[in-house]
């Protein structure tokens, strides 16, 4: 799995070893390489990356409760702006896309979702930032 937004000089990416549920839709989870409490507090407020397959039944069962929240959060670019407002993300073998209903009525647009393009993820405002080249944004 993944760490995102990235913290300087900490794991980007980490096993999960051990998840204990504490009710239906939250766990405990325990990261391979996190292994002291400055790491653990460096990461606090992170947002973890993983595709439903590789996660655990009570996981994944849990993981679907969230992904369904997201739809309807607005995307925005950091340099052109407001992109549209998120539709879902969808799970591909390769990588997750974020599936986005333009703001311009234009057909929807495809973003992947790495850490390169994700600036950060707001839950109060309902608001994912995104910074993905100019070029994607055209197609």
């Amino acid at each position: 799995m993944a760490f995102v937004p990235p913290v300087l000089d900490m794991p980007r990416r980490a096993i999960v070893e051990e998840i204990r549920p504490q009710d239906d839709t939250s766990a405990v989870v325990w990261f391979g390489g996190v292994d002291d409490i400055d790491t653990a507090k460096a990461l606090c407020g992170c947002h973890v990356l993983v595709r439903r397959e590789e996660l655990p039944e009570l996981a994944q069962a849990i993981a679907a409760a969230h992904s369904d929240g997201v739809s309807g959060w607005e995307v925005h670019d950091a340099q052109a702006g407001l992109l549209g407002t998120l539709l879902r993300v969808e799970d591909n073998p390769g990588q997750s896309l974020l599936v986005v209903d333009r703001a311009d009525g234009q057909s929807p647009l495809l973003i992947p979702l790495v850490d390169e393009f994700l600036v950060g993820i707001d839950e109060e405002r309902e608001l994912i930032d995104v910074d993905v080249p100019a070029g994607l944004l055209s197609l």
